[in-house]
């Protein structure tokens, strides 16, 4: 819930002969959301207003290479101003904003702007759902905002590979066993 979001640890450990060689810790989150055609956004079964905005990862000085800090203090602000949706605007954006976002129970809307199906766009999409795919902040992922192939056929055909593309990425995720 955005007003107390609640994070949990697994931790993976790998071992030989009974000693740990490697560790890693994956922090996630369990939620249930769905939109309704006439009532709008549900979190848990209860109804939230998206209200946010629309936010260019660059920083006039800085660009995109921020330190972790200024992302959680944005997104804490963001938080106490009472917003609780961030699109996240065009571009791919960083583990640490994501993160933040998940500790602040601000919902993300991830987009890419590659928009094109070949070898390289593809697994730059399925890369960067992988990657996501555990921020329980991460709610709608978006292809190809502002693109001049949009509403063409060959935009639906570059929009379905994408799809395809994520979709295969989080399938064995969600259900490992079929």
């Amino acid at each position: 819930m955005p007003e107390t979001p609640y994070l949990y640890k697994v931790v993976s450990i790998v071992s030989n002969n009974g000693a740990a060689t490697d560790e890693y810790s994956t922090t996630f989150g369990i939620r249930t959301f769905y939109f309704d055609a006439n009532k709008g956004f549900f979190l848990n079964n209860k109804h939230y207003k998206l209200n946010g905005f629309c936010n260019h990862d660059d920083y006039a000085g800085l660009g995109c290479a921020i330190p972790k800090r200024i992302h959680y203090q944005n997104i804490k602000q963001m938080a106490d101003a009472g917003y609780i949706w961030l699109r996240a605007a065009h571009n791919l954006r960083s583990v640490e904003e994501l993160d933040a976002c998940d500790t602040y129970g601000v919902m993300v809307w991830d987009e890419t702007r590659y928009f094109r199906n070949g070898a390289i766009e593809l697994q730059s999409m399925r890369d960067q759902v992988r990657r996501d795919r555990n921020h329980p902040s991460v709610i709608i992922w978006s292809i190809g905002n502002e693109e001049p192939m949009q509403g063409t056929s060959s935009g639906t055909t570059v929009a379905n590979a994408l799809r395809s593309a994520s979709c295969r990425t989080i399938r064995p995720v969600l259900s490992p066993w079929q």
